[in-house]
Order: C-alpha cells, then sequence, then structure tokens
C-alpha cells in the first residue's frame, strides 16, 4: 500500500480528509497515524488543510452584533472551538517538510491565544491560503480576563512570522544582541542570512477581533504582552496580497527587519483602541532594522501598494526605522486619528556613532485622506466636563506626545461645534472627561474626531524623500498637514498636493520641510484652511532657536495657492547656514484673510548666493505698516548678506492700503547685498515703497528709487513698480473705478453669445475726481519729487493730468504736501492745475454663434 485517503478527521465529510503515505518511522512532526500493524503514515502535503488536524471553524459570525454589548460577543466567540492548535500542527508539518501550503476552508475560525501558544509562528516557504468564506476571529481571553483590568500578562500574542514567545517547533527567532534606543540599529550578534525566515506569503487573510480589549491605562513597558493581526519579524520576501485585519489592538498588519517585503491591497479597520498608551497601533507598518557592518541584512525594497486604512488609534501606514527603498502607493486614509502615513526614523547621527550614515530613500505618491471618524454620540450639560456616551470604546485617551480632541456637535457658544481635549476615557462606564467645560446643553450630539496630520517623514538621516499626490481633507492638526524633517543633510521633494477645509493650531505650519536641499513643485493647494499665530502655509528651512531639522543649502518654492487665514506669512523660508539660493515662484492668494505680517518671510541669518521672488499674486493679506510687514519680509539679521536679490513680476493687493512692499529688520547690515533687483512689480493701489519706521539707508544702502552706495555693486530698481498690460481682473461691467495701465484686462464674468468677452484699457488711468477738487502742483526740471498743495485721494499709482506738462504717474506719496513721480517731469512748473487722468478701455467682442 503506497498511500491511504481518508473522507475526514471526526467524521467523513467533515473536510478534515486527507492524503497519507507510509514511512519508515515515526515523523517528528503532527499529521500522522499508525495502522494496526504498527506501520507509520505521515501526511501528504504540499496542501496542507487545518481541518486535517482538527481543526472546525465554527465560530458563529458575531459582525452584526452591538459592538458595546461585549458580554454577548464574548459568550458566542468563547464557545467555539479553539482551533489555533491545528493551524500550530500544520505550520510545524510545513516547517518539516520544507514548506507548504496551510489552507483553511469556509468557516470561521477562532484563534484563542493563550500562555502555552501565544502565536503561530510561520516558517520559510509557506503560503496562507483560506477557501471560500473563511477568516480568522482573533480571541485574547485565554491570556487574561481583560475586561476588567488585570495586571499585565507576560505573553505576547501574535500572528506573526516569527515564534512568537516559547514555540521553538515552527522556526527559530533571531534575537540582536544590543539595539539601539531608537530599536532600528542593531549589533548582528554573529547573524547570517540563514537566521531569516523567507519567501511566506499571506494570501486573502483576513482577521476580527471583535472581543475588544480593555488595556489597563499603565506605560508601555508594564504592558507585557500585544496582539497584532500578522507581523513579519526578520524575514525577506514577504508578501501581503489582499489581506484585512479589524480590532486589533496593536498593528493589523506589520513588519520590522528584513527586504523585499509587499503588500498589496492591504486593508485594516479599527485597529489600535481601548485604552492602550505608547505602544504602536497602525494599520500597516514597515519598520527597516540597520545591521551594523552587515549591509546585506539591513532592510531595503519594502513596497506598500494600495492599502486603505480606516480608523486607526495611530498612523494608517507607518514606514521607517533604517529604510533604503520604501514605496507607499496609492493609499486612501479614513478617519486615521494621527496621519495618513508617518515615517519615524531614527534620531540618532549614526555616522558618529557608528561610522556608517542610512541613505534612506522613501516615496509617497498618492494619499488621500477625509479625516472624520464618526465615534458615537454623546450628551454634556452646560459648565460641565463630563460627556456621556452609549460606547466611548473609540474615544482615545491622550497619549504622552499627544494632545487628541473630540469634537461635540452643538455644545459650543450659541450652538457650535466645539473641540475638547480628551482627558481620560472611562471604558467601563462610557464617560470621557475633557480639558474643558460645555457652553451648551446637547443630548444625543453627533460626536467625532478629527486626523491630526496628513503625512509626516521625521529625525530622519540624510536621504532622498519624495511626496506626491496628497489629498487631505476635515483635519485638526497637532502637526503640520505635511512634515519631512532630516536630522542630518538629504533632499525633499513635495508637489501635487490639496489641503482643504482644515484647522491649524498656533505654530503648526501647512507644510514643512526642514532639509538641505527642498522642493515644491507647481501644485500646492490650501483650500479654507485656518492657520494660527506663528504659523506659515510652507514653511522650508531652519531658521530659529528650537527648531530641527538640517540646515538649508538650497530651496526652490514653485507655485501654489492660499484660500485660508490666520497664518502669520504665505512662505517662511530660511536657514542658520549659508546657502546657494532661495527662489519662491507663484504664490496665488484670492482671499481675505487675518495675516498679519509678511506674504514672503525671506528668514535666513547667514550667507544666501541668490533669493528670487518672481511671478507671486498675493491678494488680501492683512499687512500693516510696519518693520515686520509686507509683501517681502527680510529678517536676516546681522550676520546675514546676499549676492543677489531679484524680486520681479509680483502682484500684491493688502486689505488696508497703504503698505509697505518691501521691509526688512533694522539689524539687517549695510553693504551686505551684492545686487538688488526689484522690478516690474504690482503692488496694486495705494502702496508705501519704503517702510517709514525703517531707515532703508542703513539696511539696503541708499533707498530703493534713488542712487545705490555703500557696497552695492549693482542695482536696478524700478520705482514705479506698477507694470501697465500686467494685471488681469474681472467684473461683469466695463470698470469705472480704480487705476489702470495700458494693456490693462477686465475680463467679463457674465459674457453672452457675440457680446464682450473683455475690455481692455488702451489709455492708462484713474478714475473719479480729487476729493480736494483741483490741487496744484509745483514742479523742478528733471526731478522727480514735487510739491502739491493737497495730495487727499492721490495714492501711489495714480495717473495725474498736469497742466503744461502732460500726464504723470505718481510712484509715492511723500507728504500730505509732496508726491514723487515715476519719471522727471522733464520741465519746471509753478502751481500748475492738476487732476485724476480716466482711462479709456476698448471692448473686445466675441463671435456670434
Amino acid at each position: 500500500m503506497t498511500m491511504v485517503q481518508t473522507t475526514g478527521y471526526y467524521a467523513p465529510g467533515d473536510g478534515g480528509g486527507a492524503s497519507y503515505e507510509p514511512v519508515a518511522s515515526q515523523p517528528a512532526h503532527p499529521g500522522k497515524f499508525q495502522d494496526a500493524s504498527g506501520r507509520w503514515f505521515e501526511i501528504i502535503g504540499p496542501v496542507f488543510n487545518v481541518r486535517a488536524f482538527g481543526a472546525k471553524g465554527d465560530c458563529p459570525d458575531v459582525s452584526a452584533m452591538t459592538p458595546v454589548n461585549q458580554t454577548a460577543i464574548r459568550a458566542a466567540v468563547t464557545a467555539a472551538t479553539n482551533d489555533i492548535a491545528a493551524f500550530r500542527s500544520a505550520l510545524i508539518v510545513c516547517k518539516y517538510k520544507g514548506g507548504g501550503i496551510v489552507e483553511y476552508s469556509d468557516g470561521i475560525f477562532r484563534i484563542a491565544f493563550s500562555a502555552a501558544i501565544p502565536g503561530l509562528g510561520t516558517p520559510s516557504n509557506v503560503e496562507w491560503r483560506p477557501v471560500g468564506d473563511a477568516r480568522l476571529e482573533f480571541d485574547p481571553t485565554l491570556l487574561a480576563d481583560i475586561n476588567t483590568y488585570p495586571g499585565a500578562g507576560a505573553a505576547r500574542a501574535w500572528l506573526e512570522n516569527e515564534i512568537g514567545a516559547g514555540d521553538p517547533e515552527t522556526c527559530t527567532r533571531f534575537l540582536p544582541r544590543a539595539a539601539s534606543k531608537d530599536a532600528c540599529i542593531v549589533s548582528p550578534g554573529g547573524a547570517t542570512l540563514a537566521d531569516f525566515v523567507h519567501d511566506i506569503t499571506f494570501e486573502k487573510v483576513r482577521i476580527y477581533a471583535h472581543i475588544r480589549t480593555y488595556w489597563k491605562a499603565l506605560p508601555s513597558p508594564a504592558q507585557r504582552w500585544r496582539m497584532f493581526g500578522i507581523r513579519t519579524q526578520y524575514a525577506y520576501n514577504i508578501k501581503f496580497n489582499d489581506c484585512f485585519v479589524h480590532g486589533t489592538p496593536n498593528d493589523g498588519l506589520s513588519h520590522v527587519g528584513g527586504w523585499n517585503i509587499e503588500y498589496v491591497s492591504p486593508k485594516t479597520s479599527l485597529v489600535g483602541y481601548g485604552g492602550q498608551k505608547s505602544a504602536t497601533a497602525n494599520g500597516i507598518s514597515a519598520y527597516g532594522i540597520m545591521f551594523r557592518g552587515s549591509p546585506a541584512l539591513s532592510s531595503r525594497d519594502i513596497r506598500v501598494d494600495a492599502p486603505t486604512t480606516h480608523f486607526t488609534k495611530d498612523e494608517g501606514v507607518a514606514v521607517g526605522g533604517c529604510a533604503r527603498g520604501v514605496f507607499v502607493n496609492n493609499h486612501s486614509s479614513f478617519g486615521d486619528h494621527d496621519r495618513a502615513v508617518e515615517g519615524p526614523f531614527p534620531t540618532l547621527d549614526t555616522a558618529a556613532i557608528y561610522g556608517e550614515e542610512i541613505p534612506n530613500q522613501v516615496t509617497i505618491d498618492s494619499v488621500e485622506l477625509d479625516g472624520i471618524h464618526e465615534v458615537g454620540t454623546g450628551s454634556i450639560t452646560v459648565g460641565t466636563n463630563q460627556l456621556l456616551m452609549p460606547d466611548a470604546f473609540y474615544v482615545h485617551p491622550n497619549d504622552e506626545e499627544n494632545k487628541r480632541v473630540v469634537y461635540v456637535a452643538g455644545s459650543g457658544a450659541g450652538g457650535v461645534d466645539a473641540f475638547y481635549t480628551i482627558e481620560a476615557t472611562d471604558y467601563v462606564n462610557n464617560i470621557v472627561t475633557l480639558g474643558t467645560n460645555a457652553l451648551t446643553t446637547v443630548a444625543g450630539a453627533r460626536v467625532y474626531v478629527k486626523s491630526m496630520g496628513l503625512v509626516s517623514l521625521n529625525n530622519a538621516n540624510e536621504g532622498d524623500y519624495r511626496v506626491t499626490g496628497l489629498r487631505g481633507r476635515d483635519m485638526h492638526c497637532l502637526y503640520p498637514p505635511v512634515d519631512i524633517t532630516q536630522r542630518s543633510g538629504g533632499t525633499a521633494t513635495v508637489d501635487d498636493i490639496i489641503i482643504r477645509d482644515s484647522y491649524l493650531p498656533a505654530g503648526a505650519d501647512g507644510i514643512r520641510l526642514a532639509v538641505k536641499e527642498a522642493t515644491t513643485g507647481d501644485s500646492i493647494s490650501f483650500i479654507n484652511v485656518t492657520g494660527g499665530s506663528g504659523a506659515s502655509a510652507v514653511r522650508v528651512g531652519n531658521a530659529g532657536a528650537g527648531l530641527p531639522g538640517a540646515q538649508l543649502d538650497t530651496a526652490r518654492i514653485g507655485n501654489f495657492y492660499f484660500d485660508g487665514s490666520g497664518f502669520d506669512h504665505y512662505v517662511n523660508v530660511g536657514s542658520l547656514a549659508a546657502a546657494k539660493e532661495l527662489s519662491i515662484g507663484e504664490v496665488r492668494s484670492t482671499l481675505t484673510s487675518t495675516v498679519n505680517a509678511a506674504a514672503v518671510h525671506i528668514s535666513h541669518k547667514a550667507y544666501c548666493g541668490r533669493v528670487s521672488v518672481k511671478n507671486g499674486k498675493m491678494h488680501g493679506f492683512n499687512s500693516i505698516a510696519s518693520a515686520t510687514n509686507g509683501y517681502v519680509f527680510f529678517s536676516a539679521g546681522n550676520l546675514a548678506s546676499f549676492g543677489e536679490i531679484d524680486i520681479g513680476l509680483n502682484e500684491g493687493t493688502p486689505t488696508n492700503p497703504p503698505y509697505c512692499p518691501i521691509t526688512a529688520n533694522p539689524a539687517f547690515p549695510a553693504g551686505a547685498i551684492g545686487q538688488i533687483k526689484v522690478q516690474q512689480n504690482d503692488w496694486g493701489d495705494g502702496y508705501q515703497f519704503l517702510d517709514p519706521a525703517i531707515n532703508f539707508t542703513t539696511i539696503f544702502p541708499g533707498s530703493f528709487g534713488t542712487a545705490i552706495s555703500g557696497g552695492v555693486s549693482g542695482a536696478l530698481i524700478d520705482a514705479n513698480n506698477n507694470v501697465p498690460g500686467q494685471r488681469v481682473r474681472t467684473s461683469a461691467a466695463v470698470p469705472t473705478t480704480g487705476t489702470f495701465g495700458q494693456g490693462d484686462r477686465v475680463r467679463n464674468t457674465a459674457p453672452t453669445a457675440g457680446g464682450t468677452l473683455e475690455w481692455v484699457c488702451v489709455t492708462p488711468g484713474t478714475f473719479g475726481a480729487l476729493p480736494s477738487g483741483t490741487p496744484t502742483v509745483t514742479t523742478v526740471n528733471n526731478q522727480r519729487d514735487a510739491t502739491i498743495t493737497d495730495t487727499t485721494g492721490i495714492k501711489p499709482g495714480t495717473y495725474l493730468t498736469i497742466t503744461g506738462i502732460g500726464v504723470l504717474r505718481v510712484a509715492k506719496v511723500l507728504s500730505p504736501t509732496s508726491v514723487r513721480f515715476s519719471t522727471n517731469a522733464g520741465i519746471t512748473a509753478t502751481a500748475a492745475a492738476v487732476a485724476n487722468r480716466p482711462p479709456v478701455f476698448k471692448a473686445v467682442t466675441g463671435v456670434a454663434p
């Protein structure tokens, strides 16, 4: 007899049938029997169905039960057969056979961890393969009575690609002899390639954990066990294909150490809850490990493709450690509480400590975050801070480093939605203690939380970071929504980013790149974003004490659009170290905001070869005339110097003219600039070119528009800087107010077929009569400055008709009785009559259909 075929395990037809072959002696693994003659038979692979080892898959489906009714859920799950021993037996057979397929067919298989079997270690060359509608239901109740806040247990409950605790049968586990405080730089301790497991596939594994884990609120060292979904450690050639994990108190899918790790369409939901502090709770995580002196064993090539993460306590996807070649693509994130993607990298100076620098390489392409997570309903009384909920399980209390907030609809002043910090959550009585009292009584109100950020790659060593295709909405940002901070040098490139309908508290920038070489592309948008004091829409470089990150060498800010309020700056660029170039492209803003400082803040503190601010269109910012407000503000300090400053082709319209387009810190030294170019800018009507509070002769040697001296090698200053033909405006009718230059265009917002498409200014001028009637002016031949009887109603940019001279344009109002023109008067005139010269427009019509 060469083979025996069984028809079942407990009874014929129960799915536990398998094929067996005779062997010479008793096998050392499960999956065997001895016949009446004493001959031994062992199971034949490569497919090993767990039902052939006694699994029943008889757990009921509890997913439709009310989650808060844990008594009923617990009773239903624990009444089912514990199939963990059958799975373990199949894995042990795979190890002895050199690999195989662990198959589990139709049914829900209860996996109840215990001190005896705290995890399912998977050996090399194994595939997990469900058949039909098969899934796993994790049950932690045998580890401890966790519903009554017990003391911490000693076991670690992981379905993972390592031994777990005390299970040497399935595979060996490599333990590093020394680990840094960053847990990603280890001593190899004699490790070789043979110490790693490899070539494992988790194919469509679905894991549910409906029994909630109410962790005792202790710091992480006191919590001695964890329950992940699938976790692999020290492994290579690992694939997670279309796997799903729901409800585990730690990571859903996780990997630490190794290479060629691929997640394909992974999905997680409601991972990380139950009050556990200071422990990982990410939907999907992938951490690299560097082995000192063993680059072949160090991590590389980790890919997370098309992940979907719903309502994770911490990050949707976490990547980090020592990462050479990490790629996250097409991520759909819904209500992940901290961020959609985070990269916590080592904070140590590895080059100085170990003599090895880690060239991290991370690419994140296409992430979409919808930040709201509806966590239930609640009631609160005015003047109190106790939120009563039917189910408070998903209102997670603050970690040591996070100040999480919860929104309660209608509880604010006047019945608006208000947010509160979460000071504590009582999971037994479903009471959330808030940081402040409610201002309005509500009952059964909507309760929701928002994500605290979008993408963060921080504390990184030198490397290359590329982040594109980000979409984030409805965030309450504890951090900058996009944050890349490298401890040492390296590059960061971000582009194609839209952040909308979000709140940034004081000091939380929209995009922060603290790197050596920073580049933002030409498609960055902020829509309905509110910022706090000290925040910038885009901050590049490390220009202040206490700010982390490498010193800036080159910054190239491309085109971006801003629609928001509350920020101190639209763009803030600078560094404490010498740099080659700071360039800012087209920045567009159309919403009146409460910005109280410069649209562009150059905060460089050392030598910079070139500063360029070009093609900006920043309208509606609240720039008051002071030393720190304006279109461009230099707060360079007394050690700074610039080879060249080029400010050109910009537009700006403040909410409260007159304002100063260019201002500087008074400490900015004389003779510190090689060349200044301020040309072809349209500062709008009513600007003051010089800040009256600053003596510019000690800042930029000489004044703009006059002779440049004091060590500046050359300057090209257009004192007018309102360039005719540059501006394009919109209106439903031909303009009748304002100032227009020749070539300025006004697009018709209500065009009709065959009607006017736009109006073009063919003769420059200023509409309206001067309020003071008909003042008179006295000019001097070949001089720009002139005296005038009354400057009321005259603004920079105004076109004046002067009897005997013609049309001159005002560059600056010097005093109530003096002005400066953009060109010389040409002749001397005394008491010449002055009036506005109105512009002339020509209609451009369309072609009738």
